[in-house]
């Protein structure tokens, strides 16, 4: 039999099985510029780092296929042995057509179903604000290379215009297009960048349809939206608990000061260990008065952070789970980088947030009137 005919028959295969389920999903690929017998990966990438080959095959006479069960849209990436690059693609029911026209992957495209042709409309709609944010940053290369400040003071003016005038179609984009999957992924960097206050971005999520927050990503990102809103200031800290150097467990509401200071450090962050004296001074001015500081680590290994709190000099309580940013505590209070510490007064209501230096002794003077 022909080996194209047969390849033709196995993708209409694929096409009639998906027929019969409501959740399966086809992915066919048209890559001519492709060479036979090259790799194609589907990729995922779980809990925002972790890579993860879900599955492979083969280019054959320009064509790759995939075919699998998909509730719920998640974006995926397919991958390309010896190409740099990846093509997203949302993994959803439905007959999906990815389209490789070279060996340049920035030109593929997916389409086919709802998801992924939204995700394309979005791309398209966004691309001129990328030439021109592109533009801006070349002349800016040649400003600075004459060192023309007026040049580069209008530059920067107008690399601000263009991000506010990104941010309104964003946020009109996701108002717009409440069942998309790029809505939410919007909307998830936007929350990561701080460009909104919580509260505008809970309100946001909560427009978005069920089956959008309900996916993986939309779990995630409720999670932490639950978690920054329990942690603004005025509101009342979660209590947690965790292990001790000497294995004991240390419980936040029991070992609450006058004013307490919630330290997020690991051995291994260097502006963490440059913070340490300062605390450490503070710690021995306050302490009488009834200051209280705990120590959150975000170590890994268990030697270090022993260490570590011995040659700084951290007399106070001290717990981790030895789980980076993975622990408990890290997820409850959505820590997302260090040094980071939180204030409470007496009763456990968070007063302040992430000051470093000046504004923490002033802070300090203030509660403590000296």
């Amino acid at each position: 039999m022909n080996h194209n005919f047969s390849r033709f028959l196995g993708l209409t295969a694929l096409l009639i099985l998906a027929s019969c389920n409501k959740n399966s999903y086809t992915i066919q690929g048209n890559a001519t510029a492709v060479a036979d017998s090259t790799m194609v990966y589907l990729q995922v990438i779980e809990n925002q780092t972790q890579q993860k080959i879900i599955d492979s095959t083969q280019v054959f006479s320009g064509v790759f296929a995939f075919e699998g069960e998909q509730e719920l849209p998640e974006m995926h990436y397919v991958l390309i042995e010896n190409l740099n690059g990846a093509i997203p693609v949302v993994l959803e029911p439905g007959a999906i057509k990815v389209d490789v026209p070279s060996d340049n992957l920035r030109e593929a495209k997916s389409t086919g179903t709802p998801q992924n042709d939204l995700l394309q409309k979005f791309m398209q709609e966004t691309l001129p604000f990328s030439e021109r944010a592109m533009g801006i940053s070349m002349d800016m290369s040649q400003a600075q290379a004459v060192m023309d400040q007026e040049s580069m003071n209008a530059l920067r003016e107008e690399y601000g215009i263009l991000q506010n005038e990104v941010q309104l179609f964003e946020l009109n984009f996701i108002k717009q297009h409440p069942d998309g999957l790029i809505s939410l992924l919007v909307l998830e960097r936007i929350f990561a960048s701080m460009m909104l206050p919580v509260s505008e971005v809970s309100d946001l999520f909560e427009s978005l349809s069920e089956p959008i927050k309900k996916s993986s990503t939309g779990v995630m990102l409720a999670e932490q939206l639950k978690a920054q809103l329990n942690t603004s200031i005025g509101a009342k800290a979660p209590d947690f608990e965790g292990p001790s150097p000497d294995g004991s467990s240390i419980k936040l509401y029991e070992n609450l000061g006058k004013v307490t200071l919630i330290d997020f450090w690991a051995a291994w962050c260097k502006p963490c260990r440059a913070q340490n004296p300062e605390l450490v001074e503070l710690y021995n001015k306050y302490q009488k008065d009834g200051f209280q500081i705990i120590g959150v680590s975000l170590d890994k290994e268990k030697q270090d952070w022993i260490e570590a709190i011995a040659n700084d000099g951290l007399i106070w309580p001290q717990l981790s789970h030895l789980q980076l940013f993975d622990g408990p505590i890290v997820a409850l209070y959505n820590i997302r980088a260090i040094p980071s510490s939180i204030i409470l007064d007496e009763n456990g209501v968070i007063i302040a947030k992430d000051l470093r230096g000046p504004e923490l002794v002033a802070q300090l003077t203030q509660l403590f009137g000296y």
